[in-house]
């Protein structure tokens, strides 16, 4: 009987102890993220800007697709990035664990010498283009991170600079606009 007794203790007092753990651990296995992906364009010369160009415009960026990692750290021997689709309002709605993530690019996964030709094809009278070490520091960067921690709305602002975009390794040295 005393040992009955004991065992019903013991059977007690681990059920108790997984109603502890499983309240303590009821972290969620994925939250709901709503990625929004933004342009920001200065106002670069030109036409004399109305109020609401002073600052520069922003516009989403539609019909891109980034790839997803996880942490900060960018290589492109990571074969398999998760796909992210913007649609026609810049959005993508994905499910995420919690934890670190990264946007890139989905050009960095190319072949260093190709993504290089790509990114350098411009009008030598107009623009001076840097050397291949900014080109391969730029493709082994990551664009963005963030960090989730429960249900998100996710903002990435990308800044573009007048006449070379979001292109770090390009110099503009034709005339500038009045």
């Amino acid at each position: 009987m005393e040992k009955v007794k004991s065992l019903k203790g013991s059977v007690s007092t681990l059920l108790l102890g997984i109603l502890l753990i499983s309240g303590c651990a009821s972290t969620q296995d994925s939250y709901h993220i709503r990625l929004n992906v933004i342009d920001h364009k200065p106002h670069c010369g030109g036409a004399f800007p109305t109020p609401e160009q002073v600052n520069g415009t922003d516009e989403a960026v539609t019909g891109e697709v980034f790839g997803l990692i996880s942490g900060e750290t960018f290589s492109d021997s990571i074969h398999e990035p998760t796909l992210l689709h913007l649609d026609e309002e810049g959005v993508c709605n994905v499910n995420l664990a919690p934890g670190t993530y990264s946007l890139v690019l989905l050009d960095k996964w190319m072949e260093s010498s190709s993504f290089m030709k790509k990114y350098s094809a411009y009008d030598a009278q107009l623009y001076k283009v840097k050397d291949a070490t900014c080109f391969e520091t730029w493709r082994n960067s990551i664009d963005f991170s963030f960090h989730i921690s429960r249900d998100s709305v996710v903002s990435f602002v990308r800044q573009h600079k007048c006449y070379t975009g979001t292109n770090p390794c390009l110099e503009y040295i034709g005339p500038k606009a009045p």
